[in-house]
């Protein structure tokens, strides 16, 4: 097999299994490395809240013309960051069920949560996988290292 082929599996293998919780949602929980010192704790729910707050942001502005306020509402993601240490953070995304999901708002709350965490902090690997090999992280990048 080649390089490629090999991490393109690993990549799909890696992400983490969609649990359900109270309330008909959904949480997964991700394992990230940060490539400098994470922030201290009362930056890092900052961030968290920063983070909940544009892919909400982003949710309502692509749906509020085709979805209730009560399903926009649903739709949002919750988010929880932990520092476990200098490097590392677990990052537990809670976003809504199929049932209850908005057009995609699934991957919204996953991957716009993914890479505003890249924006701030700088990632390195997510899952133990180099981030560059993660599509969404690394087009996120590129698209911002245009001018």
């Amino acid at each position: 097999m080649d390089r490629n082929a090999l991490i393109s599996e690993l990549v799909g293998e890696s992400y983490p299994i969609a649990a359900a919780v109270e309330g008909g949602r959904l949480r997964r929980n991700w394992i990230a490395r940060s490539a400098n010192v994470l922030p201290v704790e009362s930056a890092l729910r900052e961030i968290q809240a920063g983070l909940e707050e544009a892919a909400s942001k982003a949710i309502t502005e692509a749906y509020s013309s085709s979805a209730t306020t009560e399903a926009l509402s649903r739709a949002c993601p919750s988010v929880t960051l932990v520092r476990l240490d200098d490097f590392h953070i677990a990052v537990r995304i809670e976003f809504a069920s199929p049932e209850q999901s908005v057009g995609d708002a699934a991957a919204t709350s996953q991957w716009g949560v993914l890479q505003g965490l890249d924006r701030k902090i700088r990632l390195d690997e997510l899952q133990g996988i180099p981030c560059e090999h993660w599509f969404p992280l690394r087009m996120a990048r590129k698209a911002g290292s245009q001018p």
